[in-house]
């Protein structure tokens, strides 16, 4: 991506409440985890991305950038609940 490419990107996208300051905080927390832990966490999300609208969601099959998306999807890409979607704000 060209510098100006960069440029035009930065002003059409927002992260919500300045999340790139924060997204090496997460990371650092999230590779000191316990691993029960975020085992039980990925099997919330999973379970999540499979219930309700999605209840007919052959396991399998569900993709883990899908299931993340329905979790954030789910929290409106608030990054107080964890999401960390780009907001175009054209």
């Amino acid at each position: 991506m060209t510098e100006e490419q960069t440029e035009v990107a930065t002003k059409r996208h927002r992260w919500p409440a300045g999340r790139p300051r924060f997204q090496a905080l997460w990371r650092s927390i999230a590779w000191k985890l316990p691993a029960p832990l975020v085992y039980w966490c990925a099997l919330r999300v999973v379970a999540h991305a499979t219930t309700g609208a999605h209840a007919r969601q052959v396991v399998p099959e569900l993709l883990a950038m899908d299931a993340i998306g329905r979790w954030e999807d789910s929290r409106g890409g608030d990054p107080r609940h964890g999401c960390g979607r780009l907001v175009d704000v054209s």
